[in-house]
């Protein structure tokens, strides 16, 4: 796994957040639709049917609302020992630029990474000059994850 890789895991778990979330509100978004009994042109009651399917998607929602939950452990710890790898960089723009980029939360788009224009506003660089220095930084990172991992 390279360096960005390890780095982009936090990404990926909050993405996996915010869809099991979206899943869980669509369940009980459906489920609020569900009237208890529903009678046909005979007037006989759906009853049954309707309970089985409101106790599956019930079901549903419980087991990912232990998945989300899971996720989010997962998540801070995944953000936890990167935070910890990153401040093993002796250079602090490099910590900074690989903070900002794969650690700090698009105020926008949870799930997005923060850009290069306002990652080097932030700093007081270019944007092309942040790409050079999380280049650097990336290379940084990888020393320190070999370390680790010996």
């Amino acid at each position: 796994m390279t360096a960005k890789e390890y780095l982009e895991q936090v990404r990926q778990i909050r993405q996996e957040i915010i869809r099991l979330g979206e899943q869980i509100e669509t369940i009980r978004t459906d489920v609020g639709s569900y009237h208890p009994i529903q009678l046909d042109d005979t007037g006989a009651s759906h009853l049954n049917y309707r309970t089985d399917k409101l106790s599956e998607k019930m079901a549903a929602v419980v087991d990912l609302c232990s998945e989300l939950e899971d996720k989010k452990a997962d998540l801070i710890l995944q953000e936890a020992f990167i935070r910890k790898l990153v401040s093993m960089l002796s250079d602090p723009r490099e910590r900074e630029v690989l903070t900002l980029r794969y650690l700090t939360i698009h105020p926008r788009k949870p799930f997005a990474p923060i850009g290069w224009k306002q990652i080097g506003f932030r700093m007081g660089y270019s944007a092309e000059g942040a790409r050079h220095l999380h280049d650097r930084a990336l290379k940084s990172f990888s020393q320190i994850i070999k370390k680790t991992e010996s």
